[in-house]
């Protein structure tokens, strides 16, 4: 089953069970996932300067600031941000998924990346607000997986090192190239990943 696949069965699932659509829209970020045409104007406008890349978007779920999720070209999900940030997330379809219902949201800053232990104390005021979910549960069991949560931040921190890294190459020259989620300097982020890369 290809990632665009995936992506579809997971949509019809969440949308075609209103407890586990209630759960994501309560205790989530992204908090509502929709078929690809809904979000099609949302890209347009993030994509407003062209992009030097050939990339095949499909955006799947927004957040309350502008920002997409993306499938990218039929492999992982990235993140576009309305503040001029990109970057990947998740390896695949599944572990985007398997992240959101383990931690409910993306701790996007640098310090997640040092370690697990310090993943839990840069997000520590988020993280404490999440309450069990039957319905986030049953859809982890059912699916196969992972609710280890160390285990679940190592899929994330993947994600975030993929190389190459998703960034957005405006043609418009009125605008300029996105920046990493991270905040980190190019050239760091980019030893960064090539490090996690080797470990992995």
């Amino acid at each position: 089953m290809t990632q665009k696949e995936r992506l579809v069965y997971f949509i019809n699932r969440i949308n075609s069970d209103e407890e586990l659509k209630e759960e994501i829209y309560n205790k989530c970020d992204p908090d509502t996932i929709y078929p690809q045409k809904e979000l099609m104007e949302d890209l347009e406008w993030l994509m407003e300067g062209g992009s030097e890349e050939n990339y095949d978007l499909v955006p799947f779920a927004n957040d309350g600031s502008g920002g997409l999720y993306l499938l990218v070209n039929d492999q992982h999900i990235a993140y576009f941000d309305s503040e001029g940030c990109a970057g990947y997330v998740a390896e695949s379809v599944d572990d985007f998924f398997n992240i959101l219902f383990v931690f409910r949201f993306f701790c996007l800053s640098k310090g997640v990346m040092k370690s697990y232990e310090q993943f839990l104390k840069e997000c520590e005021e988020d993280l404490f607000e999440i309450k069990p979910s039957e319905a986030f549960e049953r859809f982890l069991i059912k699916e196969k997986m992972e609710t280890d949560k160390e285990k679940v931040y190592e899929k994330f921190i993947k994600g975030l090192t993929i190389t190459p890294i998703f960034e957005i190459n405006p043609i418009d020259e009125e605008y300029v190239k996105t920046n990493n989620l991270l905040g980190m300097e190019e050239d760091e982020f980019l030893e960064l990943c090539k490090k996690i890369c080797s470990q992995g």
